[in-house]
């Protein structure tokens, strides 16, 4: 369904897709930009320094008007947004990864939330997660927003979160990149994307835009898909990935878990690094290294007493076989 125009035409907005080595998946990416119900928009492209034939890909639809192409050497994602948005020239700003896609409304819904919601600056989405055997679901609920702890107010084409900076904290964890619409003024006021990490930058600045704002709509229908079965880092290196998790997450934990009054953002971290060092635990687990696992899962319990997988994964570590069978069967019988 179309939603009223409501005076938002006029309204530019700029989507900044980093790319690098993305000659085979760009097309799909720029089509979906590009053939949004919401037509005022524009394609920022910024090529981070790739070795195969993205640039010629993204050029092939310059002519269009609509996409701009710029190359730099290899930075990173976060300075290539960065570039991005320093080349655009809309009102909003929307991120896209170059191996992910838009719904065709994707646009119209959310800045049909951003404009009917007054002083309404930054808007996040629900999504579909595509994954490796091509099964696609939504990645939230339709329960989704009776969970937040905060404020809650309803409009026709979306919800807006309200309160202090301790009850809208956790929001923002759930952000993700092509679901995100942010005001180019609460952008200016925030700063850039951090430059100095390569994993974490984009949930780096998702707080610190939250934050700023103060008030965060959400879109409750999917506008963008994940392809999660493309180029995951998660897949490549989970070590890494992890103990690149681990590392933000303590940052977060020393910047945000005294500043901001309150136990709720602290609790949030805590049980994030519960959650890494879980999955970090599983790694060493499943590659024969147990000393690190069971290190790993005890910090996991460190950080969130009430998280019952890390207790498990010890009992299975430590017990031998037999007598843990013995014990499966006999929970089995009582239950």
């Amino acid at each position: 369904m179309r939603f009223p125009v409501l005076q938002m035409d006029k309204l530019l907005v700029s989507v900044i897709i980093p790319a690098y080595n993305s000659a085979n998946v760009i097309s799909d990416t720029l089509e979906s930009a590009l053939n949004q119900s919401y037509v005022n928009v524009e394609a920022v492209v910024v090529d981070d320094g790739s070795t195969d034939g993205t640039r010629k890909v993204v050029e092939g639809y310059t002519g269009t008007g609509k996409v701009k192409c710029y190359r730099q050497e290899n930075a990173g994602p976060g300075a290539a947004r960065n570039s991005g948005i320093r080349f655009a020239q809309g009102d909003f700003i929307a991120f896209l990864d170059a191996d992910d896609s838009l719904t065709r409304d994707s646009i119209e819904k959310r800045v049909a939330l951003i404009t009917e919601a007054k002083d309404l600056e930054l808007v996040y989405s629900n999504y579909f997660i595509k994954w490796s055997n091509d099964s696609v679901n939504a990645r939230f609920g339709e329960d989704y927003p009776d969970k937040r702890d905060c404020l809650v107010r309803q409009w026709p084409h979306g919800v807006v979160f309200e309160g202090c900076p301790a009850d809208i904290f956790e929001i923002p964890f759930d952000f993700w990149t092509a679901a995100v619409l942010v005001d180019r003024k609460l952008l200016d006021r925030t700063g850039p994307f951090r430059t100095d990490i390569s994993i974490g930058e984009d949930r780096d600045m998702w707080i610190r835009l939250a934050l700023n704002a103060g008030k965060i709509g959400y879109v409750k229908t999917p506008v963008a898909t994940y392809n999660r079965s493309r180029n995951s880092l998660t897949g490549q290196d989970s070590v890494r990935y992890s103990i690149a998790r681990r590392d933000l997450n303590h940052h977060f934990l020393e910047k945000y878990g005294t500043s901001i009054q309150g136990k709720k953002p602290r609790k949030v971290i805590h049980e994030k690094l519960s959650w890494v060092y879980y999955d970090l635990g599983k790694h060493y687990r499943n590659n024969g290294m147990m000393g690190r696992a069971i290190g790993n899962f005890l910090k996991s319990i460190y950080f969130s007493p009430k998280n019952d997988l890390p207790y498990k994964e010890i009992a299975s570590s430590v017990l031998p076989r037999g007598l843990r069978d013995r014990i499966k069967r006999t929970v089995n019988r009582h239950d």
